[in-house]
């Protein structure tokens, strides 16, 4: 029974929480994941992978910033347009 009530509570817990549509990426626009960032002279440079299906993986994003508070967006610093299937998707690894 003690099972059953916890499980009942986690239930009710994710009922509340927020929705996925209410979250979003708190520094840039767009659907972007597990990024990486590094430090080039007074310049911090982020690479994040595009959250998306694997065959609509065909480019990467980068974000520039000085003060790490306004950032500015290099499109398709790397794409696979034209790659074959094996070679589709750039987290392919």
């Amino acid at each position: 029974m003690r099972r059953r009530g916890a499980v009942l509570a986690l239930l009710a817990a994710a009922a509340i929480l927020p929705t996925a549509t209410a979250l979003a990426n708190p520094i840039f626009d767009g659907w972007y994941a597990d990024p990486q960032i590094r430090c080039y002279g007074d310049e911090y440079w982020v690479f994040p992978t595009t959250s998306a299906s694997f065959g609509q993986q065909t480019s990467f994003d980068a974000f520039s910033s000085r003060d790490m508070k306004t950032w500015t967006k290099h499109p398709r610093i790397q794409n696979a347009i034209g790659a074959g299937a094996k070679e589709r998707g750039c987290a392919n690894g």
